[in-house]
């Protein structure tokens, strides 16, 4: 499961092949994804894009409202974990140019800077049990890199937002 960055929209991957999106103030069903052909075991969710990863070794993005906009093809055996890494959010001002202690972050296209997420700012991490970690581009439609050395399966990634 993953919840969208307002903390309205929950996301979950199923061992049924398929994805749903959850209006969490409603409790209602907002879209249901399909096009995995196998159990999706994690699924990652920002600034509108979500990920997931499958039994079926691909690694699918799709748009929150239902479009999948890519598959990602590389793993030799089932993706256990995925993660979308996007440009990290500015910390907070104060008059004086410092960062505010606990102001937290915010979204920088919530103030001056509105531009639209660039295809090549979006990267998608991955993990598999074929004991690799593979890093895409995945609008740009490739593989950055696939990193090695674990000795066995993969279970688990996270990136540095």
């Amino acid at each position: 499961t993953a919840l969208s960055d307002d903390a309205k929209t929950l996301v979950t991957g199923s061992a049924d092949f398929t994805l749903h999106t959850y209006d969490l103030l409603s409790l209602k069903v907002l879209k249901r994804f399909t096009g995995h052909v196998a159990a999706i075991n994690s699924v990652d969710f920002k600034r509108g894009c979500i990920v997931s990863g499958s039994a079926d070794n691909t690694v699918k993005v799709w748009s929150h409202r239902g479009a999948e906009l890519t598959t990602l093809r590389g793993h030799k055996q089932r993706v256990t974990s995925v993660e979308l890494a996007l440009p990290r959010l500015v910390p907070k001002k104060t008059a004086w140019g410092a960062e505010e202690e606990g102001a937290g972050f915010t979204d920088p296209r919530d103030e001056e800077d509105k531009r639209p997420l660039n295809a090549s700012e979006i990267k998608v991490i991955s993990a598999s049990d074929d004991c690799t970690v593979q890093c895409w581009m995945p609008l740009l439609g490739h593989e950055v890199s696939c990193l090695t050395g674990h000795g066995d399966r993969v279970l688990s990634v996270a990136a540095d937002k």
